[in-house]
């Protein structure tokens, strides 16, 4: 064990103590590994950069202050970015690291931003900031433990094409209106342990990037587990992909509590506006097997967001496959959204077990079919689903808590190919709504719901490309109209077969 007090560290909170505490790092390395201990007490400090073999160890009561000056900050001119290369704690092609203790490491982020607001969310941040609070690039046997990190400036918690990762009963809480102030982003790294933690951000808490750009090479973001985790943001809770031009794929979430965030469950693959640079690699993340189960949401906008889109004209080779969302409760204000776009469809969605309360005032949708990357547009349907393939609903149940505006249903699909929907329960919000909208819907199979009282009509058949619609064992009771065709939708699009539906209702589909 190197104790950082007696390399000349000062614990007052005022010294920089740069130089002393890399001097005990340094020590500590040279002979083969160990500890690099912080006492209690104030420390003030630069860039530090984390070697082999060590124990990075902040006492019950230390506190890590990061420098409010970047004159204190050294660049890391082998990594690719395109805001600061300049990071607080940090390493590069090292093995067997662990930052752990009961104490506290603080970015002292306000430095680095304006008084002024960006947006009405975020203030504006400063022309030059750090980069991130903790950067690992290349680095294997990761162990980040039991700490607090607090203000960042920027990223709080960064791996970046690292490998072998356990993140574990650790506390981030950065201010709301911090700009990028992400709480983890784990991007193009593999087999990462994620459990035991709350994070408080102002942008995503935890992020799966692919950004393969910023390393150099491809390298894919996978074998990600995240439990037992509390997190609250302005952004996202989750946020898989985005602009990343690898694969992020076999990730799996759970016992996941999330309140006060604008979108729950964020997964997006889309051609930027912005172009990566220092690269040929083709743009687009390839986004496969995410499963995300037992979920809580309490005040999100947004519960869940599948886009697969463009922003910009180009050769885009990102996908959306593979995704399974079980077990979920969420009182929102806006609507889950999945979507691609013709010719790209996002393919293999189940969502199961899902109570959806929806409490917020809707607006009428401008573009409800490309709401963009940040999932601001309302969508008056609780779930809307548009170029998806091979999709499934399963024990879905829909509420109208204290909505208002101008909602119309409870799902509506357009361009989706094989659609299953069962056991699903819910009626339109408003008497020219529908529970269910099919519009050129091709291949669906309906069975199993449950029509709530007050229902007007149960379901609408749009569009002359829809076809192959089988309603199987459904009780429509309550329905006022059980189904309805619009649109140029066929009437011989609809199988019926053994549904409860009132007597007054006959002659619908074949």
């Amino acid at each position: 064990m190197v104790n950082v007090l007696d390399y000349g560290a000062v614990a007052d909170g005022k010294t920089l103590s740069t130089k002393a505490i890399q001097a005990a790092i340094d020590k500590c390395a040279k002979q083969d590994g160990g500890t690099v201990y912080c006492p209690p007490g104030n420390y003030l400090s630069g860039s530090l950069h984390l070697k082999s073999n060590i124990t990075f160890y902040l006492e019950q009561g230390a506190t890590l202050y990061g420098s409010k000056d970047m004159n204190d900050y050294e660049s890391v001119s082998e990594i690719h970015f395109s805001g600061s290369n300049k990071y607080f704690l940090c390493a590069t092609d090292v093995n067997n690291i662990a930052i752990e203790g009961k104490g506290t490491i603080d970015g002292q982020g306000s430095a680095f931003w304006e008084s002024k607001m960006f947006s009405p969310l975020v203030l504006k941040p400063k022309a030059n900031r750090p980069g991130c609070v903790v950067r690992l690039t290349r680095c294997q046997n990761i162990i980040i433990r039991d700490i607090t990190m607090r203000n960042s400036p920027f990223y709080t918690i960064w791996l970046m094409g690292c490998d072998r990762a356990k993140i574990t009963g650790i506390n981030i809480d950065n201010p709301r209106k911090g700009p990028n102030t992400d709480g983890l982003d784990i991007d193009c790294s593999s087999n990462v342990a994620i459990s035991d933690s709350y994070i408080s951000a102002g942008d995503d808490c935890i992020a799966l990037k692919s950004d393969a750009a910023k390393i150099g090479f491809k390298k894919a973001c996978e074998n990600v587990t995240v439990t037992n985790c509390t997190l609250s943001s302005t952004a996202c809770g989750v946020r898989v992909g985005y602009e990343g031009d690898s694969p992020i794929k076999n990730c799996i979430f759970s016992n996941i509590v999330m309140y006060d965030t604008h979108i729950g469950i964020d997964i997006v693959s889309i051609l930027p506006v912005l172009k990566i640079p220092f690269t040929k690699i083709d743009e687009g993340a390839e986004i496969d097997g995410i499963i995300f189960s037992d979920v809580v949401m309490d005040r999100v906008d947004r519960p869940i967001y599948i886009w697969l889109g463009r922003e910009r004209e180009g050769a885009f080779s990102g996908k959306i496959e593979n995704i399974a969302i079980d077990n979920l409760i969420a009182k929102a204000a806006n609507s889950c959204y999945i979507g691609g776009m013709d010719g790209k469809s996002v393919r293999g969605v189940s969502m199961s077990n899902i109570r959806l309360v929806l409490n917020g005032e809707m607006k009428p949708a401008s573009n409800a079919d490309s709401p963009g990357v940040w999932g601001f547009e309302k969508i008056p349907w609780g779930i809307y689903c548009n170029w998806v393939e091979d999709i499934k609903v399963d024990n879905v149940q829909i509420e109208w808590g204290s909505a208002s505006g101008g909602w119309l249903g409870a799902i509506r699909c357009g361009n989706v190919k094989n659609l299953e929907i069962d056991n699903f329960a819910g009626r339109q919000f408003v008497e020219k709504g529908s529970a269910i909208h099919l519009n050129d819907v091709k291949g669906a199979f309906i069975h199993g719901c449950n029509a709530s009282a007050v229902t007007g009509t149960f379901l609408v058949l749009e569009g002359d490309k829809t076809e192959d619609i089988v309603l199987s064992f459904n009780n429509l009771i309550r329905a006022k109209v059980p189904f309805a065709f619009t649109g140029g939708a066929p009437k011989e699009a609809l199988s019926c077969v053994a549904n409860n539906v009132p007597q007054q209702c006959e002659g619908y589909g074949k």
